[in-house]
């Protein structure tokens, strides 16, 4: 299907509902929900990103593109190292459980469209602005930014990301959550900030997300976290 605006904001907004709905209320104690209401709740995360960048694309005013960009990345980012961590750690622990060789197929069919978006959003930031840990952006490079093509290049792949999402969460999950101190600063804040709020995921000392994440980890880019959704 070639998807528009009439076609992914509701697909975005039905897949939220549904991790929103299976990572609902406290940390479960079973170990076998455990790992579901994590991947859920993840899923959720990268569904809140989706809807904000896709949404706001093509209204935030000039004056904010270059901190739009940079949020935008940070959903980017966050996709590829979840899906670079399943493939280099999670899905191998699992070959005797499952039959995990599809993955890699599946992930092809939607990581090319997320490459491609992330270089031309680099494209668009300022001579050398780093941004989070993807490619810092390079003077020869430069071009203006266009919601347009964001929202198009989104169009392209979201179809593929929502349905690799959703079919994880029926057949796989997480053995254990990753390390906290192996993460960049940037991707805790961008997890933490855009959890749902019916939910206590991520599954992390309170502190952690009442302080040390909104003052310590997020508050030097606090500027570019005012994309953070409040109403979804």
């Amino acid at each position: 299907m070639i998807m528009s605006p009439v076609t992914t904001m509701p697909l975005l907004h039905e897949a939220l509902r549904l991790f929103k709905e299976v990572c609902k209320g406290a940390c479960p104690k079973d170990s076998y929900r455990f790992p579901v209401w994590c991947m859920a709740g993840i899923h959720a995360v990268f569904m809140k990103g989706a809807i904000t960048v896709y949404s706001k694309a093509t209204v935030i005013p000039e004056s904010k593109h270059v901190d739009f960009i940079w949020y935008a990345l940070q959903w980017v980012a966050s996709i590829k190292h979840h899906h670079r961590w399943e493939l280099e750690t999670y899905f191998p622990s699992l070959y005797y459980i499952y039959d995990t060789s599809v993955i890699p197929t599946q992930q092809e069919s939607f990581l090319p469209g997320l490459n491609s978006l992330e270089n031309y959003l680099v494209s668009c930031l300022p001579s050398g602005m780093a941004q989070a840990y993807g490619p810092d952006s390079i003077a020869s490079q430069q071009q203006q930014y266009d919601g347009w093509i964001v929202r198009k290049s989104i169009d392209l792949f979201i179809e593929s990301l929502v349905s690799h999402l959703q079919q994880k969460l029926f057949h796989f999950a997480p053995p254990k959550l990753l390390h906290l101190n192996s993460l960049p600063s940037t991707f805790i804040s961008f997890i933490v900030l855009n959890a749902p709020d019916t939910s206590e995921y991520p599954p992390i000392r309170s502190i952690v997300k009442t302080y040390v994440v909104p003052y310590v980890y997020a508050y030097p880019n606090r500027q570019f976290w005012q994309f953070i959704p409040t109403n979804y």
